[in-house]
């Protein structure tokens, strides 16, 4: 993995993003975390090597991270025009109004990376109009045989076009066969869509040593309410190097005193830059559904320990919401490094509903 941050140019480093990808999906969950510390740019290259590998292992966290890293090139670099493979693929799996609410601060914060999104934008639509019409006709079976040589997120991006009787023949193949790569990526079908075969067999992935079923099947599973997502999710958060990854599964299954739990999980551990990342991005997904008045150092532990904009601005609005935004909060937010953070606090203030 040291040669991930070699400056040797006879180095494939693309071939070692794909070696530790595969060691992450087999457990290793240390290499994302090495992926990451040394995603670059590569002079040799004309652009940066590795970002299909996070996207895939981290899917909407991993486009913010690639997606910070092309922006700042962008405000370094005059020459930089960005990347153009990175909008063309994301457009293989979300629509332009998906893409653009996922990207909408760092457009905001950049006007050159705003202008390169929209750029990349005219270039693919007639990409994606073929590539769509390619999704929609093609069968179940067409997929399966083609599937070891695709990206996973190929996958992803047929379900949104495919006809459902197609889709239910995916959930049967996921029930009845054996082959757990296969099953992985198709399971990612279901991020959006609810599975219609029953959860039982997905909750046994959750206790598989394999790191991308593992999460793929998170993902499918937080779509239900079922007592027993909730005792796998209790036990997962409680015997897992990686809890903040099962906390998904809370989502239908939540009780108010689970930010007690997640707050005292925190409180046990020592994080780097992206696992404080992961664990709120994590927590989102709770906080958007679930209100949290009553464990407010749970918001002072990650506005003091992920230092990521998007994710700041939006605890500001959690705290708003459920009122934990103290006068001396607001008068450290006002003084935030963004300026659509200030503006949004300064109207907070002008609200004056915070508590004192």
């Amino acid at each position: 993995m040291t040669a991930l941050g070699s400056n040797d140019d006879s180095i494939a480093v693309d071939q070692i993003y794909d070696l530790a990808k595969l060691l992450t999906i087999n457990g290793d969950r240390n290499c994302i975390d090495v992926m990451k510390l040394n995603f670059r740019y590569h002079d040799n290259e004309d652009g940066f090597i590795g970002e299909d590998s996070i996207i895939e292992l981290c899917n909407e966290k991993g486009i913010l991270f690639v997606g910070k890293e092309i922006s700042k090139r962008l405000l370094e670099h005059d020459e930089y025009e960005g990347e153009y493979f990175f909008i063309r693929g994301l457009r293989e799996v979300y629509s332009e109004s998906e893409i653009r609410t996922l990207l909408s601060s760092l457009c905001s914060e950049n006007k050159r990376f705003n202008d390169y999104v929209d750029s990349s934008f005219k270039i693919n639509t007639q990409a994606n109009i073929r590539s769509i019409s390619r999704y929609s006709t093609m069968k179940f079976e067409e997929l399966l045989d083609c599937l070891e040589n695709q990206h996973p997120s190929f996958v992803r991006a047929w379900e949104k076009h495919a006809r459902s009787e197609e889709i239910d023949k995916v959930a049967k193949y996921i029930v009845e066969a054996n082959d757990l790569q296969i099953k992985s990526k198709l399971l990612r079908v279901f991020r959006n869509r609810i599975f219609p075969e029953g959860i039982e067999n997905i909750l046994t992935f959750l206790d598989l040593d394999e790191y991308d079923i593992s999460l793929n099947s998170v993902e499918v599973l937080k779509h239900f309410n079922d007592m027993r997502i909730r005792y796998k999710a209790i036990e997962l958060l409680n015997s897992k190097a990686n809890w903040y990854d099962y906390i998904p599964l809370l989502s239908k299954n939540f009780k108010q005193n689970d930010y007690e739990l997640l707050n005292n999980l925190i409180s046990k551990g020592i994080y780097d830059e992206f696992e404080w990342h992961s664990i709120q991005l994590s927590l989102n997904e709770l906080f958007s559904l679930h209100s949290n008045e009553n464990t407010p150092q749970l918001y002072l532990k990650l506005l003091n320990n992920n230092h990521c904009t998007i994710c700041r601005r939006q605890m500001f609005k959690y705290m708003w919401r459920d009122g934990c935004l103290t006068p001396d909060i607001i008068e450290s937010a006002k003084l935030d490094g963004n300026d659509e953070t200030r503006v949004m606090v300064k109207t907070f203030e002008e609200n004056a509903n915070y508590n004192s």
